[in-house]
């Protein structure tokens, strides 16, 4: 398996993006996505390069995926990421999409990261 680096990450964010798009993850108490900032962020200066504005010299990371309270948060370490949850205020006005994102993140988190050594859970 390949350490979880920015590249990777942007993937994980581009996952989030396409799984808030769908009809069945919407958020049940307003019609809106539940990564609205980063769909506009992605879509003007690219997901790979917003992976690397989220990750950019920290330890720890925290972005506000909705622009209100849905969050993203994880760790950085020598350029590898890992431990990545989604939490905040709005979560449980999200819970289908939380539900349904916590497959990518389980998979993501998969691999330890830290240090690049891969675990197996």
């Amino acid at each position: 398996m390949w350490p979880n680096d920015e590249t990777q990450f942007s993937h994980l964010l581009r996952d989030l993006v396409l799984l808030s798009l769908s009809p069945n993850n919407r958020s049940e108490s307003w019609d809106g996505v539940a990564t609205i900032l980063l769909i506009e962020e992605s879509l003007r200066d690219g997901i790979l390069k917003v992976a690397k504005e989220i990750c950019k010299d920290a330890s720890f990371f925290e972005y506000r995926l909705n622009g209100a309270g849905l969050k993203i948060s994880g760790q950085v370490h020598h350029g590898l990421v890992h431990g990545v949850k989604i939490f905040g205020d709005q979560k449980g006005d999200y819970k289908r999409f939380v539900a349904a994102a916590q497959t990518f993140l389980d998979a993501f988190n998969r691999v330890d990261t830290f240090y690049g050594r891969a675990k197996h859970n």
